[in-house]
This record gives structure tokens, C-alpha cells and sequence, in this order.
């Protein structure tokens, strides 16, 4: 071969290389535009409903696991696919008009499984609302502005990912603040195009600190943006509005205060202003930019795609979607309401529809502040509207506040509020008074339940019940006998003698038998004790006596379990459909005080509607008690009170924070009495056993991870009980305060009686001032 053809081949080969490589641009130059096209077709929008309320900075970290869920989907394109349509992304797109602030998400159809799943799985309230395009350009507004966002400084500076107000994330407080300044025919439009970076950034970025001499606060940044899942992002303002001089003051308004809003120690955005032809084109097909990108972590986009939602957003949003609005204003056919379920967006009440059922009770659990007190505050206020006799037990106080601001106005006058604390007006509870004959026994029984409660068991015995058994039944022979008596029928012999001078004789014509035999037994039991030397300074004598003097000696416990007539009648309370709200802050009178008021409540509430044995089953009224912390309120008996209850119609509601607190009796009475259960986020060891009830629908997982005002339920329908679901309770309703004073008032002047009054009276009686 001689040079000169070899110098032909060399270049008609490079003319052949030219032609195919200018083939190659020219061809992929003339498909560009059809493959943004077809990506723009082959995408799907949804307007998002807003989620169950949450607090700004849990709200971020949601948004933050949604972005980190969504990184995944680079995994999903095959080579083909994305040769066709391209590397794949997702639009958050953000549009304010004068009517409030919607936000939709665009992404692949092929997607959508995925998608769904992921948005869900963190934000199970919230609503996917597939639409077709919206209308961006209004009628009568043309004039388009904008401004397209990269960063200024190198991406391995964070931008500010927090705003200073910590209740207002920065493109949120934007929107939100012109919004209200928009035209009718205008909008404005923020547009985040965003798609995963490739993870091998992450490991240049701290490779590239340890070449980098900069101080602590800088390094730490840079490491705190490489710790996280890192997106390539687009991110785009426009304004449209009626004309161009407007929407140009507008938009450059709105890039310069975004750009404040961002900007940290160690980097800020730049804007630059396209042409409105240009703007409006990319924006339209959601064009994903090479030039325009840049990289963000999750922490930094979290604040630039938060959506707004019932709890932040106070225009008169038209994204407040038609479900939302229906949780609050239309009544359901159930009987009671607990929440709502959420299934692909569309809201389901969940509740209890048949009287019958609620006379199976009620359990929950949860830990604090996870939303068992919204949970018992919407039931009880249901309760209240709805004409029913309802009792609340509370040992924190601050649901018998909320709850006193949600009563009726018709129904102030059937309140009654206990409250220890309100030391001025005392109510009283007479542990020992009783209205029939047979009711003796019951009482005392319950009241050696209570104190084998609340003391350790070896410090109490058969000896023990026998001396306290006695001691009661002779104390409930005189109508006015109180706890506070004990102390003094032990050590005081002229009171203890008058008291044992007046019980019935068996020669009494007018005593029947088995009331004269009683009463005989009493005499031996008294002549025997009188007859051990040295009585008063016995052993149990001294041991009974110090152990009640815990609460004789508190002055403002005396004044409630001293008084011998009770300020108000459990059977009144029960027949009369009232609503009676104990406060038992442990905070204002003591663990023990607070347990064994509470203690002495239950009893006689169950006392009382015993009485209703004589009614014929249906005409049995119910009565709706709630206790919170309820291991502190009842015995080991509790299986008794649940088979009882349920049969007399007091319809239990029992909450608590763990299965620890629980003895083995009480935990299995619970679980295998009780209908209806709703468990709130748990602990690991909870989980566990919660999860058993749950099985096989609800996992451990599931119950730890649970977040604020989500609860899974477990439900009796018609005697059966359901699946279990997951739901969202109820808005946290609103209390009166101005009300709830007005009936904490009406209640203590009603019920209660002067300190100085009740003080007196049981000095003269007992001569303890």
C-alpha cells in the first residue's frame, strides 16, 4: 500500500467518523425535544391533601424519610426505558393563587405502585388525588417571569435548611405571604425537579474535607450534608400575572427573599432570569436541566417542599380537600367516633356503632404524648353531647381541664368536679356510708381490697382483716362513722365505748335477727379486744393507726373522707346522667391520697349500680366512665368489675401507658375482657405483646414506629371483633376556658361545703384540731 493511499483511508475514514459522530449529535439534537415530550406525557400529577397535623420540626423529618424512601426509584428503570425517556425524576410543584395553596406531584406513570407506597407508608393521612394537568396560565394573565436557582458556592456547602421561625418552614411562609397579595388571575408557581445523585458523591465530598483547611463550624456542616442521601435538583420560580411589569416586580421580589431565606454561613443561591419563552417552556414539560442543577440533601430540600397543612396553614386554602372537611362537620351513624382510615386518600370514620358494644369496654395504651388524652378528650365530648352519664378519673389533671371546657352548654348544671386540691370548698366521701342493708359486706370487702393495694402485702395479714373488718362494720352501725374514726375508736376508750353502748341489744323487739346477731358478734369482738392488756399500745393498734393516720393526718384529705354525708349520691350520679370529672393531680395531694380516692370512686360508682339488679335489663341506664392510669384505680379483682360492669351497664374506658405497670391478673383480665383496644406508639417490649393481640395484620414495627395521633385499632361490630386498622384521631378539640371556669365554679358552690364548716364538724367529732 503506497502513503498516498493510505493518506486516502486515514481520511476518508475521519470524514466517515465526522459524518457519523455529526449524525449521531444531529440526531440526538433532533430527539431531544421529542423525548422530553414523551417524558412529559408519560408523567402523572396528584394534588396532595393535607396529612394529620404535625409539628414543624417532626414534620421536616418526615419529608426527609419521604425523599429518602423515594431515592430508591433510580433502582427501578431498566437500560431501554432509560434511553428513551431519559434519567427519571419527580416534580414537587407548589401553586399559590389567591384562593389559597395547593401542591401537586408529578412523576413516571410506571411509578405510581411505588410511589404511592412510599408517600403512605410516611404520611398515612394524607391524600393522593390523581388530576389531569392543571391550568397554569389563567385566562387573562400572560405576562410570565421568574428566576432559576443554583448554588453559588461549590454543592458541598449546605444552604440554610431551617428557617429562623420555627413554625413556618421558608417556602411555606412565602406562598403563604403572597398569596394574600395575588390577583385573581394570577399565581405563582415554586417547581423543585428533583432526582437521586449518584451515591459516590457523598464519598468525594468527605474525601475532599481532608484537602480543605477550614474551620470547625464549616467542616461540620460539610460532613452533616455528606451524611445524607444527596438529590440533583432544579429548582424554579414563576410568576404569572397580567402583565409584565408586575410579574417582573414580582418575581424578582420573590427570588430575593427566597434567597434570604436560604442562605447560611456557608452558602446561598443565585438566581438567574431566563426568558419568559424559555421559563414557561421548561416549566410547562418539566424539563430537567443539566445546567441548572443543584445538589441538595435531604435536609436541605425538606424545607422547600413541606406542605401545608391544617395545623400551619391559615389562608382558606382550596387544598383543604372535601375529606378534611368532612371529619369535622358531618355526623356519623356510629354511635362513637375514634378516628378516621385512611386508604389511598379517602377517609373512613372508624368507630363503635352499637351500644352493646361499648358494654364490652374500651382499652388503650400508648406512650405520653403520644395522643391517648385527644383520644379519651373527642370520645368523652361525644359522650357528653350525646346526653350520656359519663365519669372521668384523671390523676394528671389536665384532661379534666380540656374536658370541662367541652361540655355542653345544656348540660353545666349536671356537672360535678372533684378536686382535692380545691382545699377552700372540700366535696365529701364518706368510704363507709351505705343505703341498704346488704350493701355492708360489699363495702368493706372493697375497702380491704383498697388497702391491701395500697400497702405491701406483708405488711398486712389475716389479723390485719380481721381487726379492720371489725372496725368497719362497727363504724357503719352509726351512720356518721367515717375513716377518719378509725384512729379514735382504737385509742380513744370514751368514744369507743359510747359506740359499742349503742349497738342494737338482741333484746331489742325492734332489731331482727340476723342485725341483733351482727351486732352481738361486734360486742364479743370488742369485749375480747378490751379484755388484752395494754390495747392501746398494741402492736397492730399502733400499726393500724399509723398507717391510716397518712391520710387523717392530711388536712385536706380529712376534710373530703371526713365528711359523713357525702356531697353527692353514685346513684344520683348514675340514674341522672351526670358528668362527674375527678381530678386527681398527684401533683397537688400525693400518690397515695390520689390512689385511694380514685379507689373509693370506682367502688362506689360499682356499688351503686348493682342497685340496678332490680331493673329489668333494658331499662338499665349506662353509665360511661374513662379512667386514665387506671392500674392506680383498681384491685386484682378487675375481672370481676368487667364481667359485673358489663352487666349493669358502666361502660369502662381504660387507658395507660404500659403493660409493666400491670399485674399478671390484671393484664389478662384486660386482654381477654375487653372488646375494643387502640394502641398508640408502644415500646419495644409492649410491641411485642400488643402485637399478639394484632396478629397477623399489625407488627411490632408498625407499633413503635407509629407516629403522634396515629393509632391501630381493633374494634367490636355487632359482638365481633374486626381486622385491625390504622387511623388518625380526631382534631384536638377546643376548649372554653371562659366556660370551664364558669362550671368549676358552679359545681363547688353547689357541692362542695365551706372549709371552716366541714373542719369544725369533724373536730367536735373526731377532737383532732
Amino acid at each position: 500500500m503506497t502513503f498516498n493511499t493510505l493518506i486516502f483511508l486515514l481520511t476518508l475514514i475521519a470524514i466517515l467518523s465526522i459524518v457519523v459522530v455529526g449524525t449521531m449529535i444531529f440526531f440526538y439534537a433532533f430527539t431531544t425535544q421529542r423525548r422530553h415530550i414523551a417524558r412529559s406525557l408519560n408523567m402523572i400529577v396528584f394534588r396532595l391533601s393535607l396529612p394529620t397535623p404535625l409539628k414543624t420540626d417532626d414534620y421536616l423529618k418526615h419529608i426527609e424519610m419521604l425523599l429518602a424512601v423515594l431515592s430508591g426509584l433510580r433502582e427501578q428503570r431498566h437500560f431501554w426505558r432509560l434511553l428513551i425517556f431519559d434519567r427519571p425524576h419527580i416534580s414537587f410543584e407548589a401553586l399559590a393563587r389567591k384562593t389559597g395553596i395547593e401542591l401537586y406531584l408529578a412523576f413516571p406513570r410506571d411509578f405510581e405502585e411505588h410511589v404511592r407506597k412510599y408517600v403512605y407508608g410516611v404520611f398515612p393521612a394524607i391524600a393522593l388525588e390523581e388530576v389531569p394537568e392543571y391550568a397554569l396560565f389563567p385566562k387573562h394573565a400572560h405576562a410570565v417571569a421568574g428566576s432559576t436557582f443554583t448554588l453559588k458556592e461549590d454543592f458541598l456547602y449546605p444552604v440554610q435548611a431551617h428557617r429562623a421561625d420555627p413554625d413556618v418552614v421558608p417556602l411555606l411562609g412565602l406562598l403563604q405571604q403572597y398569596a394574600k397579595q395575588l390577583k385573581a388571575d394570577e399565581s405563582v408557581l415554586f417547581q423543585l425537579l428533583i432526582r437521586p445523585e449518584d451515591q459516590s458523591k457523598n464519598k468525594v465530598a468527605i474525601e475532599r474535607i481532608r484537602g480543605i483547611h477550614l474551620g470547625l463550624q464549616f467542616t461540620s456542616a460539610i460532613r452533616f450534608k455528606a451524611s445524607k442521601i444527596l438529590y440533583q435538583s432544579n429548582v424554579r420560580l414563576l410568576i404569572i400575572a397580567g402583565t409584565e411589569k408586575r410579574s417582573y416586580a414580582m418575581a424578582n421580589e420573590l427570588s430575593d427573599q427566597f434567597i434570604r431565606d436560604t442562605t447560611s454561613t456557608t452558602n446561598r443561591f443565585i438566581a438567574t432570569q431566563p426568558s419568559s419563552g424559555e421559563l414557561a417552556y421548561n416549566a410547562t414539560l418539566r424539563m430537567f436541566i443539566e445546567a441548572e442543577i443543584a445538589t441538595l440533601s435531604t435536609a436541605e430540600l425538606a424545607p422547600l417542599i413541606a406542605l401545608p397543612h391544617r395545623a400551619r396553614t391559615k389562608l382558606p386554602s382550596s387544598a383543604r380537600s372535601d375529606w378534611v372537611q368532612k371529619r369535622f362537620t358531618k355526623r356519623s351513624a356510629l354511635e362513637l367516633t375514634l378516628g378516621n382510615h385512611y386508604h389511598n386518600g379517602a377517609a373512613t370514620p372508624i368507630g363503635l356503632k352499637y351500644v352493646k358494644d361499648r358494654r364490652s369496654h374500651f382499652y388503650t395504651i400508648g406512650q405520653s404524648g403520644a395522643g391517648k388524652s385527644t383520644l379519651l378528650a373527642n370520645m368523652i365530648a361525644q359522650d357528653m353531647h350525646a346526653g350520656h352519664g359519663v365519669g372521668v378519673i384523671d390523676p394528671h389533671g389536665d384532661l379534666i381541664e380540656l374536658v370541662l371546657g367541652l361540655v355542653p352548654e345544656r348540660r353545666i348544671d349536671d356537672v360535678i368536679v372533684f378536686d382535692p386540691s380545691d382545699t377552700e370548698r372540700p366535696l365529701g366521701i364518706n368510704m363507709l356510708a351505705w343505703e341498704h342493708e346488704n350493701e355492708k359486706d360489699l363495702i368493706i370487702q372493697d375497702m380491704l381490697g383498697i388497702f391491701f393495694k395500697l400497702f405491701p402485702p406483708e405488711q398486712v395479714g389475716p389479723i390485719f382483716e380481721h381487726q379492720l373488718r371489725n372496725i368497719m362494720r362497727t363504724l357503719m352501725l352509726d351512720h356518721n362513722g367515717t375513716l377518719v374514726d378509725i384512729p379514735r375508736l382504737l385509742v380513744n376508750t370514751t368514744f369507743r365505748d359510747r359506740i359499742i353502748a349503742g349497738l342494737p341489744s338482741t333484746k331489742n323487739a325492734d332489731t331482727d335477727d340476723a342485725h341483733a346477731s351482727s351486732a352481738q358478734d361486734l360486742r364479743d369482738f370488742w369485749i375480747e379486744e378490751q379484755s388484752k392488756p395494754s390495747m392501746n399500745e398494741g402492736e397492730l393498734v399502733q400499726y393500724l393507726v399509723s398507717k391510716l393516720g397518712r391520710f387523717t393526718e392530711n388536712a385536706a384529705i380529712r376534710n373530703i373522707l371526713g365528711q359523713p354525708v357525702p356531697s353527692f349520691s353514685a346513684s344520683d350520679v348514675i340514674n341522672g346522667r351526670k358528668i362527674l370529672l375527678v381530678n386527681l393531680s398527684k401533683g397537688n395531694i400525693g400518690d397515695l391520697s390520689s390512689a385511694l380516692l380514685g379507689l373509693v370512686i370506682v367502688s362506689k360508682l360499682q356499688i351503686a349500680l348493682q342497685r340496678q339488679a332490680k331493673l329489668p335489663e333494658p331499662k338499665r341506664p349506662d353509665f360511661y366512665l374513662y379512667i386514665d392510669e387506671f392500674q392506680n384505680f383498681t384491685t386484682e379483682n378487675i375481672d370481676t368489675l368487667l364481667s359485673e360492669a358489663r352487666k349493669y351497664h358502666l361502660n369502662l374506658h381504660l387507658a395507660h401507658q404500659f403493660i409493666a405497670q400491670l399485674p399478671a391478673r390484671t393484664r389478662s383480665a384486660i386482654f381477654g375482657n375487653v372488646g375494643t383496644m387502640a394502641a398508640f406508639r408502644v415500646g419495644v417490649a409492649d410491641a411485642k405483646i400488643i402485637a399478639q393481640e394484632f396478629a397477623p395484620h399489625i407488627e411490632e414495627y408498625d407499633l413503635i414506629n407509629a407516629n403522634n395521633y396515629e393509632a391501630y385499632v381493633r374494634v367490636l361490630i355487632g359482638g365481633r371483633k374486626s381486622k385491625p386498622l390504622k387511623i388518625a384521631t380526631l382534631e384536638p378539640p377546643q376548649p372554653d376556658r371562659h366556660l370551664a371556669e364558669s362550671i368549676r365554679q358552679r359545681s363547688r358552690l353547689r357541692y362542695g361545703r365551706p372549709q371552716v364548716d366541714v373542719e369544725t364538724a369533724i373536730a367536735r367529732r373526731a377532737k383532732l384540731a
